[in-house]
């Protein structure tokens, strides 16, 4: 929540006063945990699944009140799949990785 509520809302309201006119907030695919897929940017994502997902929504749901309130273009992004040391051994990253390491043998 600390990061992902509390500095995205630290950051608009930085653009606000400072009079950034344009913020992407990297949002997450957890959003979508549950709905059918393809996946689509208009699927409603109102029931989050976890902690994490329910802290991204917060943060979209603030980024969008500053669009509205204070006319700051805003671009979300759900990323899939990033890789970084806190990185999940169930995404492809790690299960590309492992596959080719298993074929070598």
């Amino acid at each position: 929540m600390t990061t992902n509520v509390n500095r995205t809302l630290n950051l608009l309201e930085q653009c606000r006063e400072r009079g950034v006119k344009k913020f992407v907030l990297a949002s997450s695919s957890s959003l979508y945990a549950g709905e059918k897929m393809p996946f689509k940017e208009s699927m409603e994502v109102n029931t989050p699944s976890s902690p994490y997902a329910a802290s991204k929504k917060t943060a979209e749901i603030i980024a969008y009140v500053y669009h509205h309130l204070y006319s700051i273009d805003v671009t979300v992004l759900r990323y899939f799949t990033t890789y970084g040391p806190a990185g999940r051994l169930d995404m492809s990253p790690f299960r590309f990785i492992k596959a080719i390491a298993n074929r070598r043998r």
